[in-house]
C-alpha cells in the first residue's frame, strides 16, 4: 500500500505542471510535451556552417561577450530588439534560425519569442557557446 505521504514527498519537488502518474508505487514522468523549437548539438551546427545551409545564426549574448569570441556566421542581437529587428533579419517566417547564448537560457527565452512572432523552424544550440569546442571569432579593432 502506498501512502499519500509518500507520494506527496516524491512530487512537492516536481516543477509546476509536470505530468506524472504512477506505477508500481514508483513516480513516472511522462514525455515532455512537443515544444515549438528543437535542441541543436555542436557538431549538427557545425555540418550546418559546413554545408553552407541557409539559415540565420543569431547570438543573443552581449555585443560585449560577442566581440570576445563568437561562432563564425553569426550575427548578435539583443533579445529586447527582437521585434524590431528580426522582420529585416529574417523576413520570411519560416526561415532556419539557429540561436545560441553562454549556456543555453537565453537561448530558450529567444526561441520562445521568435515562436510568439510566428517563426516556424527555432532550432537552439545546446548548452551554447559554452560548448562549442570549434573555432570561434573575435572582433578586432579594424571590425568595430
Amino acid at each position: 500500500m502506498i501512502l499519500l505521504s509518500h507520494i506527496f514527498e516524491k512530487i512537492k519537488d516536481l516543477p509546476a505542471n509536470t505530468a506524472f502518474y504512477l506505477r508500481q508505487g514508483q513516480i513516472a514522468l511522462l514525455p515532455e510535451e512537443r515544444k515549438p523549437y528543437h535542441k541543436l548539438y555542436p557538431q549538427d551546427l557545425k555540418r550546418l556552417l559546413r554545408e553552407k545551409e541557409d539559415f540565420l545564426l543569431l547570438d543573443v549574448r552581449t555585443k560585449l561577450e560577442y566581440d570576445a569570441e563568437h561562432i563564425p556566421q553569426s550575427v548578435q542581437l539583443d533579445i529586447a530588439d527582437t521585434e524590431e529587428a528580426m522582420p529585416r533579419l529574417a523576413p520570411n517566417l519560416s526561415k532556419k534560425i539557429v540561436i545560441y547564448c553562454h549556456g543555453g537560457e537565453r537561448s530558450i527565452e529567444m526561441a520562445e519569442k521568435l515562436h510568439r512572432l510566428g517563426y516556424e523552424h527555432i532550432y537552439y544550440l545546446h548548452k551554447g557557446i559554452s560548448q562549442w569546442y570549434y573555432a570561434t571569432e573575435k572582433q578586432t579593432e579594424n571590425q568595430l
